[in-house]
């Protein structure tokens, strides 16, 4: 194996099974290949040496490993694959042995995840559109998913001019900051929240209240828009409307979650995952 690749290979002679009770093999013939995506910046192969097995790994379209007959059987040896650039990227795995199969144990994938709230209190849509300096700041190439919950800042009437602006103009903003990243951050997946409910005077139109919109406004607002992008979409509304039908207090001050409403939420986001209910 080539050296200059940074690929090493452990011996696996001292197993007498495969490392998961089961192989996955690429047809023998010159030719025939298995093909996967996978993001990230590195990569293991755990597979079985078969004597006169001989393949190539291509990253990309680029040859990073060559495997030469080595006159031995063996299970367990591990392939290493690194210095990739952190992205997504497209494996080819090619038979180079017109008789004889690749016997494939396993692929061992690192992932580092690292959670960051990049949220700005008291910001609107209009202030996370691509023309500001918030929105690309806020999202590195390098990440994955990206959840965004905005709206509830939009319901306040503009103080300089007291004129309310439609709740469809928080769906523009939004389809134009989702437009932005699949053009400026294609890897990155992109899940619509709906802000939970407000309550009293922060759930009300007019005077005494300072806001143009409901929370119920809102939330069917990014429904749609997700719904019309194809979107994963959560929604915190329908989660909190049910903790002030029963009665609980989530909010610190009709609009704020308090420390029992954050969790309830955090709660219903990870179901939300865990429960296929969004697809991320």
């Amino acid at each position: 194996l080539d050296a200059e690749n940074r690929e090493s290979v452990k011996s696996g002679t001292f197993r007498s099974e495969p490392i998961i009770k089961s192989t996955l093999d690429v047809s023998s013939g010159i030719g025939c290949k298995l093909r996967f995506s996978f993001v990230g910046d590195a990569f293991d192969m755990i597979f079985t040496t078969q004597g006169t097995d001989e393949w190539k790994i291509l990253v990309d379209g680029v040859e990073v490993a060559h495997h030469l007959p080595s006159g031995e059987f063996s299970w367990s040896n591990e392939l290493a694959i690194t210095g990739l650039t952190f992205g997504k990227h497209v494996v080819d795995i090619y038979n180079l042995n017109d008789a004889k199969n690749i016997r494939i144990e396993a692929f061992r994938f690192y992932k580092k995840l690292t959670f960051t709230n990049n949220g700005l209190i008291g910001t609107n849509t209009k202030q996370w559109l691509p023309e500001g300096s918030l929105l690309a700041a806020a999202v590195p190439v390098s990440a994955t998913h990206l959840f965004i919950q905005l709206g509830t800042n939009d319901r306040a009437i503009a103080a300089e001019s007291l004129l309310p602006i439609s709740p469809v103009r928080v769906g523009i903003n939004l389809r134009l900051i989702v437009d932005w990243l699949r053009i400026n951050r294609p890897d990155t997946k992109v899940i619509l929240m709906a802000p939970p409910k407000a309550l009293g005077t922060a759930d009300q139109y007019g005077d005494p209240a300072k806001y143009f919109a409901s929370s119920d406004d809102i939330a069917r607002e990014v429904a749609n828009l997700a719904d019309d992008m194809g979107l994963a979409f959560i929604s915190n509304y329908d989660p909190t409307c049910i903790l002030d039908l029963n009665g609980e207090v989530f909010l610190a001050d009709n609009l704020h979650p308090n420390d029992y409403g954050h969790s309830k939420i955090f709660e219903h986001i990870v179901a939300s995952i865990e429960g296929e209910r969004v697809s991320v």
